[in-house]
């Protein structure tokens, strides 16, 4: 028997695991979740009674717990146990009537179609530009150079491009770090962001952020553990919406001059956002670096981001980018550059953050009169506390609508709250204020 009140049977897996190294261990677990053998919610061996049956450390089996965590495959750790990870966009289903019909997903925090700029002329533009049949070795399109420096938030040395945010943030984690650095990341924070610290082979160390930003205080008890970075959102943060004033930027400035500790700003959404756009990289220009998205902003099809940072480090991003054959498209750059200077687009983006900053208004309202108040400033989601995050998840879905577990915005998958995107929720706000009142004090 493989599981015996969803606890997975310690002699199962030893008896499969040859030689037992952190990574046979997690092979076989992986090999075992790919053909159905370990179902989603199993619980599998505690580290010590694993440990003790292979003749290893505890050490050695939770790192093959980390090597799953790092891939997805499990979730939790400590006296709760790891167990296999539910897939977080699976279907939302009641055993006993089927598919509940779903009346607002709001999971995922994804652009308005209807609210981004048009592409074609902007196309036909980039299209005709000479050259376009050559390989060009440049970092960076000079149009697309020219309109990124006139909106960037400090005077950087050098630009490169990169194929949409998370290639950014990987390029540049990737030439910062080495495999088991630490780096600093916002507690509650960008899934995505903790996605990619982990498949580097990096560890994330929590740092307490609140509405003003990340805490100086918890930077300072982080900077203890010797990180390579600090990763964090100066606006529109995800999930809280949090903005970074200019006097906290000081403050984290004041106590990162104390370390060799790099910055990397990750602006995810850009134009849309209804705060201005600053960066300690006013104060400390030589140890920032901004990976800049277009996509929320522009249109996911332009998979387009812009880093900026000195000229030593971007052109030693340029070297591997060469190396490993990796370019961004030019006809993209380009048609990223008519957009940013074009007045017919630059009107529609104003449209834009205009209706994306009524949406989490109009819900965090409707919140408040519902009795649960929320601290939302920008963003494109709504960051709400809940007595059991998966009762919460799972009464909201009962009345057909979908909320994204706040765990996954931690590195330690602490539970407690539940992520709400507004961008594509267009009405409905009270009722969806309802379901979520009534799914907050759910156990």
């Amino acid at each position: 028997m493989l599981r015996d009140d969803h606890r997975v049977a310690t002699a199962v897996l030893t008896e499969r695991i040859s030689p037992p190294t952190a990574r046979a261990i997690a092979s076989v677990v992986a090999r075992m979740i790919r053909e159905d053998d370990l179902r989603v919610g199993d619980l599998l061996p505690k580290v010590r009674d694993l440990a003790e049956e292979l003749k290893v450390s505890p050490s050695t089996v939770s790192a093959a717990w980390t090597l799953l965590r790092q891939r997805g495959l499990v979730s939790g750790r400590g006296k709760a146990g790891v167990e296999v990870a539910s897939p977080d966009l699976a279907p939302v289903t009641d055993s006993a009537e089927g598919t509940v019909p779903v009346r607002h997903d709001l999971r995922l925090v994804l652009p308005d179609a209807a609210l981004l700029p048009r592409l074609d002329r902007a196309l036909l533009h980039a299209s005709a530009q000479p050259g376009l049949s050559e390989y060009d070795k440049a970092g960076i399109a000079p149009a697309l150079e020219t309109a990124s420096r006139r909106i960037w938030p400090y005077e950087c040395e050098s630009l490169i491009t990169a194929s949409g945010s998370s290639d950014g943030l990987w390029l540049v984690l990737r030439a910062l770090s080495v495999p088991g650095d630490r780096v600093l990341l916002e507690a509650p924070g960008s899934p995505p962001v903790i996605r990619i610290v982990r498949s580097l082979g990096l560890i994330p160390v929590e740092v307490e952020s609140g509405p003003d930003g990340p805490s100086p205080a918890g930077l300072a008890r982080g900077l203890k553990s010797d990180p390579v970075a600090l990763v964090f959102q100066p606006r529109a943060q995800v999930p809280t919406g949090a903005v970074t004033s200019l006097e906290r930027l000081g403050e984290l400035a004041a106590v990162l001059r104390r370390s060799r500790c790099a910055v990397i700003e990750f602006d995810d959404i850009g134009d849309v956002s209804t705060a201005p756009d600053r960066s300690i990289g006013a104060h400390l220009p030589g140890r920032t670096v901004v990976v800049k998205s277009f996509e929320k902003s522009y249109g996911p099809d332009l998979r387009m981001a812009v880093i900026g940072g000195t000229e030593h480090f971007i052109t030693g991003i340029h070297g591997h980018m060469l190396l490993e054959r990796q370019w961004t498209s030019r006809i993209l750059q380009v048609t990223l550059a008519w957009l940013l200077t074009d007045d017919a687009t630059q009107r529609q983006i104003r449209v834009s953050r205009e209706a994306y900053g009524q949406r989490l208004a109009a819900l965090s309202a409707s919140l408040a009169r519902a009795g649960l108040p929320i601290d939302a400033k920008d963003g494109l989601c709504a960051w709400i506390p809940v007595r059991d995050e998966d009762a919460a998840v799972a009464a909201s879905a009962a009345e057909g609508v979908l909320m994204y577990p706040g765990r996954h915005s931690f590195p330690s998958e602490q539970g407690g709250f539940v992520r709400v995107a507004t961008s594509r929720l267009v009405d409905g706000y009270d009722e969806v204020a309802r379901v979520i009142r009534l799914a907050a004090d759910a156990v």
